[in-house]
């Protein structure tokens, strides 16, 4: 990829990746606070160096020559699925969320 499309490719893709790759922490913070087991406790020493090797794994694709740019994109599908799998079942999982209103039935 030449320079300028380097460039680009960061300047349009990074706003969006870097609450992803933050997310890969929060997700592990959550994990820990709500996690059933204890086990879960240590997702948090290992989901924030995860999110920092995701993003140096993505700024070595972009700007390195070695690798195609084209592996950002599974790259960024599996963390984006990860990340979205995991939020779901924390949601189902947390206790502190409010149950869903009940809403009166119109009768006919």
């Amino acid at each position: 990829m030449s320079e300028f499309g380097e460039d680009w490719a960061r300047a349009i893709l990074l706003p969006f990746l870097h609450p992803l790759f933050s997310a890969l922490w929060g997700v592990g913070l959550a994990y820990a606070k709500f996690g059933k087991n204890r086990r879960y406790r240590a997702l948090v020493y290992v989901c924030l160096p995860l999110s920092f090797i995701y993003h140096g794994l993505f700024d070595y694709i972009v700007l390195s020559e070695a690798v195609s740019p084209v592996f950002v994109m599974p790259l960024v599908l599996f963390l984006w699925f990860f990340v979205a799998s995991s939020l779901r079942f924390l949601n189902r999982s947390s206790p502190g969320l409010p149950s869903p209103p009940n809403y009166p039935v119109a009768s006919s």
